[in-house]
């Protein structure tokens, strides 16, 4: 896939694991340490992982101005993927040189090689790549964080897409049920469609067993 002289191919490098972090557990004391350790762990198993965080409160700033004000989809969307920037930058704050700020495929390769992790700030992603394909996210509210990183889990051909959350997930639960149940965004039984598997964790419990989402 690319997009003007730009290569968006991530290079064949193993197993790559695609790791979305809720925003809200950006302001939660223990999650330094606990992500550190997740991602000792992933490195491992051998697998090159991508972080990507949720919008956090300045996405749902956005949201809330949308609903005062009822700004086009467009704006409001591409404002939100913004906020998704920013939490990306606050998160590699919060690592140190754990993890570094990507924006662009082609670089994950040096920061895996140096025994980083990238996190992808992803407006450039979907301007780019994404808004250009016939099969596009739409641009409004029913897309969120966990969508847009099951999007980049399809084209990087990830084998897995880990949703780090703030709550417990039943057993057995479906992704049509996460969505009735405020866990994931409408747009993600279409989207786990298209990558081998979902799985959630509470990641604030340190006794929490992971979930794979059935895709039904």
């Amino acid at each position: 896939m690319t997009s003007g002289d730009e290569d968006w191919i991530v290079p064949e490098l193993g197993s790559i694991l695609v790791v979305k972090l809720g925003g809200s557990l950006l302001l939660w004391e223990g999650m330094p340490d606990r992500l550190r350790r997740f991602l000792e762990w992933a490195g491992d198993q051998g697998a090159k992982v991508i972080v990507i965080t949720g919008g956090s409160d300045p996405a749902n700033f956005i949201r809330e101005l949308d609903k005062c004000h009822q700004m086009p989809n467009r704006s409001s969307h591409d404002m939100a993927v913004r906020a998704m920037d920013l939490t990306s930058h606050c998160l590699a704050a919060l690592m140190g040189p754990d993890l570094e700020v990507v924006d662009h495929f082609s670089v994950m390769k040096s920061v895996w090689e140096t025994g980083r992790t990238p996190v992808l700030a992803p407006f450039r992603f979907l301007t780019e790549v994404d808004a250009l394909q016939a099969n596009a996210l739409p641009a409004n509210w029913r897309v969120t964080s966990d969508s847009i990183a099951a999007r980049v889990a399809e084209v990087v051909k990830a084998t897995d897409l880990v949703l780090l959350k703030s709550r417990d997930v039943p057993p057995g639960t479906s992704i049509r049920e996460a969505v009735r149940l405020g866990l994931v965004d409408p747009m993600m039984p279409e989207m786990a469609t298209k990558i081998p598997r979902v799985i959630t964790v509470n990641f604030r419990k340190q006794s929490s067993m992971a979930q794979e989402l059935i895709n039904l």
